[in-house]
């Protein structure tokens, strides 16, 4: 079992796992477990129990990281997870509540996708942060 937590980036409409590539890299390059699993976009409480089925086979603590849309899915999700430590909303929809109760860390940037593939070194710092809050 991984003592370091596991990053899952969860993706948002309009969008799939493979815009996350750069920024997998850099947290690769950290040694960070690293995950970018499909968003079936189906609707939000689809969406989060996918995510929350998914995120069921990560030994360990778990970091769940949202863009756009990813971020209401996160939200819905991690109330239901045990392994949970932060949430990470890029240019994201947080839930206000979650977002309150769980150690959140929050950046807007771009909304738009192209903002992290840009610039992926602003996505993996916000990632690495909140690691090392947990």
């Amino acid at each position: 079992m991984s003592t370091r937590p596991t990053a899952v980036l969860v993706h948002g409409a309009f969008a799939d796992a493979s815009g996350f590539a750069s920024v997998i890299w850099h947290l690769q390059a950290q040694e960070v477990p690293v995950r970018a699993p499909m968003n079936p976009l189906r609707g939000l409480a689809s969406d989060a129990e996918a995510i929350r089925r998914y995120t069921t086979t990560i030994e360990g603590p778990i970091v769940l990281v949202g863009h756009s849309y990813g971020g209401a899915v996160i939200s819905q999700a991690a109330p239901t997870l045990k392994g949970v430590r932060a949430l990470v909303f890029l240019s994201a929809l947080a839930q206000r509540l979650m977002a309150h109760r769980m150690n959140a860390v929050t950046e807007s940037v771009d909304g738009s996708h192209a903002a992290f593939i840009a610039r992926p070194e602003v996505a993996s710092g916000l990632i690495l942060k909140a690691l090392a809050s947990v």
